[in-house]
């Protein structure tokens, strides 16, 4: 499953950043494209928030895209999506390579 994955999405609280997150699954799709989302941001104190972004993707070299987004707020997801599809392609030649037949790309919503 994890050589047909393009870009792994992770989402998890802004509140707890740091606890909680699965690291067996980390190392499963290890070598492939990730984003964190951290949902909640808006409950979470802007300046802290950034340095805790900033930390993250400093340590884990991936993008951390904050959210607070709602069912009636899913324009937000166009960054997100933008960010995974740049990822995805920069390691396309990659990805190609160890695959023995090329599959398409599919987004499934995150509702």
């Amino acid at each position: 499953m994890a050589r047909a994955t393009d870009c792994v999405i992770e989402m998890h609280d802004a509140r707890i950043p740091f606890t909680g997150r699965n690291h067996l699954a980390n190392k499963a799709y290890e070598g492939r494209p990730k984003v964190l989302l951290l949902n909640k941001a808006d409950l979470v104190n802007p300046i802290q928030l950034k340095a805790i972004c900033k930390q993250i993707s400093v340590q884990e070299s991936m993008p951390v895209i904050p959210t607070w987004i709602t069912c009636d707020q899913l324009s937000k997801f166009r960054s997100i999506i933008r960010t995974c599809h740049t990822m995805a392609n920069a390691d396309q030649l990659t990805i190609k390579k160890e695959k023995s037949t090329d599959c398409d790309s599919a987004l499934i919503p995150l509702l």
